[in-house]
């Protein structure tokens, strides 16, 4: 396959630097030669590398690197399987980030800059408005009332055996695991329902990487934020249940 592909790719390069030659004595046919040139010579190039690249597979550095890229992609499987049950064998992040623990209470997984929204109301009017003396005016038109998701704070964000905890530079949350009534994963990271508060705080940045040794590798595997929101939704909920 390789032999072809370098015939196809010199045929074409040949065709089109004859056609190129003859653009102003055979235009039509050179136009034709032109344009059958170019799509051979891209078949030619896309076969070449075809044909390189089984070239490399075949050689002995071709064999490791296949080799290598299997067990990377097994150990990300078993990976993903100890993460989602929120296995000792990972080497979870567990910084306290200066937070103050209560005696006995142990870190599970912690995460750096995290960012906490709340629902807040936020009022909209539509109309006019009149100047009816000096300091007073009078408006006409309706107005109304609409809660948005606005960012209320950022820092760290720890999961214990016994609590959530968020320390930020004007708030500070800490919720106990059976005060926690739902937990929705979100696409960048977790949406909580706490009993005894109106609103559901929703904390988005949760994202980083983990290292994991697989059979004498280290790999370092990116985590996503709908994957860490799945583990701790795996720790609340099994620390609520037992």
């Amino acid at each position: 396959m390789f032999a072809i592909s370098i015939i196809i790719f010199l045929l074409s390069a040949g065709t089109i630097f004859i056609s190129f030659l003859l653009r102003n004595t055979l235009d039509m046919w050179s136009s034709a030669w032109l344009v059958s040139g170019i799509i051979a010579f891209v078949f030619g190039v896309v076969f070449l590398i075809i044909a390189l690249k089984k070239r490399y597979d075949a050689s002995p550095a071709g064999q490791e690197r296949i080799v290598a890229r299997e067990k990377k992609k097994e150990a990300y499987e078993v990976f993903k399987r100890l993460f989602n049950s929120y296995s000792p064998e990972i080497s979870w992040p567990t910084d306290p980030y200066g937070m103050i623990l209560k005696p006995g209470e142990s870190i599970l997984i912690a995460f750096p800059g995290v960012d906490l929204s709340e629902a807040r109301a936020r009022r909209s009017s539509s109309g006019t408005g009149f100047t009816i003396m000096k300091g007073v005016r009078l408006y006409s038109g309706s107005s109304k009332s609409t809660d948005e998701m606005t960012h209320i704070d950022s820092g760290p964000f720890l999961v214990t055996d016994k609590r959530i905890l968020f320390r930020g530079l004007k708030q500070t949350r800490a919720f106990s695991h059976k005060k926690i009534v739902s937990i929705t994963p979100t696409w960048s990271g977790i949406m909580l329902n706490i009993s005894g508060r109106k609103k559901a705080q929703l904390f988005t940045g949760i994202k980083g990487h983990i290292e994991y040794e697989y059979e004498g590798d280290v790999y370092r595997f990116k985590v996503t934020p709908t994957m860490f929101a799945g583990v701790i939704s795996t720790i609340i909920t099994q620390s609520v249940g037992s």
